[in-house]
């Protein structure tokens, strides 16, 4: 039940940035947000992603692609 809440709280979340973003521009838009491990597992699992690609995952909210980048904090 939490991972749901959590689930649609991120995803009110995002539509509300994609939402600001097409009022800017009527262009595409693509968000990308470079996380830490802790941070891109976390928000994988809570928005129930599998099967993409090791250090990224993107989903598609209304047209927009939100992007997240897994950052390596090893290099500089």
């Amino acid at each position: 039940m939490e991972t749901n809440q959590e689930n649609n709280r991120i995803l009110v979340q995002l539509a509300m940035i994609v939402d600001a973003t097409q009022q800017i521009h009527r262009g595409k838009s693509t968000i990308i947000f470079e996380v830490d491990k802790t941070e891109f597992e976390e928000t994988k699992k809570n928005l129930q992603i599998s099967a993409q690609e090791e250090n990224k995952f993107k989903i598609d909210i209304s047209g927009t692609e939100v992007i997240y980048l897994l950052i390596n904090k090893d290099k500089s």
